[in-house]
């Protein structure tokens, strides 16, 4: 017909259908050529709606980096066309890149406008990204407020997504029976749905939290039923491109190492690594995953300063996505490494990281039950305290500040400028600003606004404790 716009808009459909079913590198090349078509008739309308759907696409494969690059272009095309339905939408999507001021803004809009499926998935999407940040009492109040509106009119991939997350949450914090529970029913409803992309991603996670418990059978089982024997216990296969696969990916590499063969995790988690998407991506959940799997397999096979590299690489990536239940988990895997080697002193300053980073998310956990459950089955994870000097005591009990970290910390909380302080102290501003990003990085915050805040929590006084 020689119809470019109404080509392009096909190119687009078959896209995103490629997309749905898991082959998100042949979405985006469709989505390409549709682009390029409505960018060669300037239709403003046809490219704003392509590159969300790239980003969309992009996302699907984990590529993170990319996807919200399309997405940011997609949101100004929106603003400026007016199309508050398609800002809102594409504002949500940044969730899923730890964006959550952009899914508050998509959560107003889709409020503000009555749309109800747009303002469900606002919910579910900046519930599930403060809660991959560690912010559990908004988190679970807005995927439950996500899971009741989406019931409400029916919205089963909505319903499905809450499920998920909350399940995810709930593993989080180790309630391991609700995790299952909410997991098990994201399953059926994606079963039901017929929708492999979350069919996948979910049975994933579910074979992930069967090896959080030690229960590598039914990991197992979960594995071969959903993606066949090769993904399971066996030799063959690919990762794959989209995130459900990835995810399966890294669980096989975990569930080898459970099962007694580290040289096969080490080849998988090798083989996840060195994929496109892990180079570009090196904060996205699979990439991480994989590093963890990758750094126990090493510790394994007796290599442990490959085992730390990999670990010290996972704790900036957590830190720049200011994943809190990441970092704890982290420290703890670093404490346990130094232990091993007799490194004693730094496995105690690594435990007592880990220690606070989890009192501080159990600070924030509105359920007193949740919370108790949570520290209980934490502190087992931890081994037996060892008598220790009494200045590593008043570290440990300051989440590894040093005396003059804490000196430094209090005029933070005093309202004094980086100058002042080194005045104050009679140090080099340089030398302020190094303990500043010191205390920042260990206590996990991003401003001196949370460094005073916690300054006022603790009680920290003039006079630190006995050293």
């Amino acid at each position: 017909m020689q119809d470019p716009a109404l080509l392009a808009r096909s190119l687009n459909r078959l896209g995103n259908w490629y997309a749905n079913v898991e082959r998100p590198r042949d979405a985006r090349q469709y989505h390409q050529e549709a682009l390029f078509i409505f960018e060669g008739l300037n239709d403003r309308r046809g490219m704003a709606e392509t590159l969300d759907l790239l980003g969309s696409a992009c996302y699907m494969s984990d590529d993170l980096c990319v996807g919200t690059t399309y997405t940011r272009r997609a949101v100004k095309l929106f603003q400026e066309l007016g199309n508050r339905q398609g800002l809102a939408s594409a504002l949500a999507m940044l969730a899923l890149d730890g964006l959550s001021g952009e899914a508050e803004m998509a959560l107003r809009i889709a409020h503000e406008i009555g749309w109800r499926s747009g303002e469900a998935f606002a919910l579910i999407r900046l519930g599930f990204c403060l809660g991959e940040q560690g912010e559990y009492a908004r988190a679970f109040e807005l995927l439950q407020a996500g899971l009741e509106l989406a019931q409400a009119i029916e919205h089963q991939q909505g319903v499905t997504a809450a499920h998920f997350y909350l399940g995810e949450l709930y593993r989080d914090l180790l309630w391991f029976s609700a995790a299952e529970q909410h997991l098990r029913q994201a399953v059926t409803l994606a079963q039901a749905t017929g929708t492999s992309l979350w069919i996948h991603i979910v049975s994933a996670r579910l074979a992930a939290l069967h090896l959080l418990q030690n229960q590598a059978a039914r990991a197992e089982a979960v594995l071969s039923a959903t993606f066949g024997d090769s993904y399971a216990g066996h030799e063959g296969g690919t990762p794959g491109q989209s995130t459900g696969q990835r995810q399966a990916w890294c669980v096989r590499a975990e569930l080898a190492l459970a099962t007694g063969r580290p040289e096969l995790a080490l080849r998988r988690t090798g083989e996840l690594l060195a994929s496109e998407v892990s180079r570009a991506n090196p904060g996205e959940r699979s990439t991480l995953h994989a590093m963890l799997v990758r750094s126990e397999a090493l510790a394994a096979l007796k290599r442990p300063a490959e085992a730390e590299a990999a670990l010290q690489a996972v704790v900036e990536a957590a830190r720049e996505k200011k994943a809190q239940p990441l970092r704890w988990r982290v420290a703890l895997a670093l404490g346990k490494l130094y232990h091993a080697q007799g490194r004693h002193a730094e496995a105690e300053e690594a435990f007592a990281s880990a220690r606070a980073t989890v009192e501080r998310l159990a600070a924030g956990v509105a359920d007193p039950a949740i919370r108790e459950h949570f520290l209980l089955r934490t502190a087992d994870m931890f081994p037996a305290a060892r008598q220790i000097a009494p200045r590593r005591a008043g570290k440990r009990e300051w989440s590894g500040l040093t005396e003059r970290e804490r000196e430094v910390a209090l005029l933070i909380a005093q309202g004094k400028s980086n100058r002042e302080v080194a005045a104050a102290l009679v140090v080099s501003e340089r030398t302020v600003t190094t303990h500043v990003a010191n205390i920042l990085a260990k206590l996990g915050f991003s401003s001196r606004t949370q460094v005073a805040s916690w300054v006022v929590e603790k009680q920290l006084r003039t006079t630190p404790p006995p050293q």
